[in-house]
């Protein structure tokens, strides 16, 4: 054994197994052929480049800021604890579930059919390009206004006073009740 310190000038070959039992200090470049087993935590106080894959087979726990220069894989579900910043177009292939409510700070641009499970509420001018289809009862707060032709395919029932400012036209029978 080597009872104090060893200086070796040229290279040191180990056939067999070698065991430290200090502190390993190497000042220059490193070149492990083989896989290097870590029993205790590694603490690297400069960057950790990976020319391959890395496989955590643990958790991963990053303190700071983290930036990745390619695509982010997730097989998983991915949770997050506070908010999500996009900068770029945001592409979901399935489904988008929210529960809380949401802000869109610019135009809703819809491709396909759109079902509204309750109440929709708009504050501001809604322009629709084609037919609006209503199934149910369609109830007007305010007036209505219609600039072109109208066709009411069944009864026309008014509770209050109607005025027309030209004349009225009647294809058929007039039923007047009342006085």
């Amino acid at each position: 054994g080597v009872a104090g310190s060893a200086n070796v000038t040229g290279g040191l070959g180990v056939t067999g197994a070698a065991v430290l039992r200090s502190t390993l200090n190497v000042t220059a470049a490193t070149t492990l052929s083989s896989t290097l087993a870590v029993t205790g935590a590694t603490d690297l106080a400069s960057t950790l480049g990976v020319a391959g894959s890395a496989n955590v087979t643990g958790g991963l726990g990053v303190t700071g800021a983290t930036t990745l220069r390619s695509t982010l894989a997730v097989s998983g579900v991915a949770y997050l604890a506070s908010n999500l910043g996009v900068q770029g177009n945001t592409d979901v292939t399935g489904g988008l579930g929210v529960t809380g409510a949401t802000t869109l700070r610019s135009t809703l641009n819809v491709t396909g059919a759109t079902t509204l499970s309750s109440t929709w509420s708009v504050t501001g001018a809604t322009d629709l390009a084609s037919t609006l289809g209503v199934a149910g009862s369609a109830n007007v707060t305010g007036g209505l206004g219609v600039t072109g032709a109208t066709a009411l395919r069944s009864t026309l029932n008014v509770t209050g006073v109607s005025y027309f400012t030209t004349n009225v036209g009647i294809g058929g029978n007039l039923d007047v009740t009342g006085g």
